[in-house]
């Protein structure tokens, strides 16, 4: 029989484990939250339209028009160009004419650096690229501002063009 001094007595600590699908309902909760904050807090363009480039060969004869309903006008407004492009496209930059309301401009779009990397944001093969057109643009009341956007590379067709776009965002000043 054990005397009282060699009787070794363990107690094991009781944890009060929560079932995992109750931690995972707090996590997921947590996460929907934040999302939803983060999504509410962006910017939110009153103008986006893109014009789909057919089997992703601009032709220079191929004008494409956006025609842009006016907002409120008292307001001031960035409007942003945007490209679509894929690993098709051969070139670093992208020359384009535009006109805005009759009056005509030149932008020039790098689509990738010095060492020949794709600028911008995009998964895979396809890319995209914005560029600032008009800052602080203020609408004419009560009229709908057109703009014309023409490829002026010297190739006259460009091959892996997706897509162009016109984005219309309010200057929050």
């Amino acid at each position: 029989m054990p005397n009282a001094e060699s009787i070794v007595i363990t107690r094991t600590a009781r944890t009060n484990h929560k079932p995992l699908f109750l931690q995972m309902k707090k996590f997921l909760s947590i996460l929907i939250i934040a999302l939803l904050f983060l999504t509410a807090c962006q910017k939110k363009p009153v103008y986006s339209s893109y014009q789909m480039i057919r089997h992703q060969e601009w032709n220079m004869d191929n004008i494409l028009w956006f025609d842009i309903p006016t907002p409120d006008t008292t307001n001031h407004y960035d409007i942003i160009l945007s490209i679509r492009h894929t690993n098709r496209y051969r070139y670093q930059n992208l020359w384009l004419f535009t006109e805005l309301n009759g009056k005509a401009d030149t932008i020039e779009f790098y689509l990738a650096d010095e060492f020949g990397l794709w600028l911008g944001n995009g998964v895979g093969d396809t890319k995209e690229m914005p560029v600032l057109y008009m800052t602080d643009y203020q609408f004419p009341p009560d009229s709908l501002i057109t703009i014309k956007i023409q490829q002026g590379m010297r190739d006259s067709l460009l091959q892996g063009i997706q897509d162009v776009g016109v984005i219309v965002m309010r200057n929050e000043k």
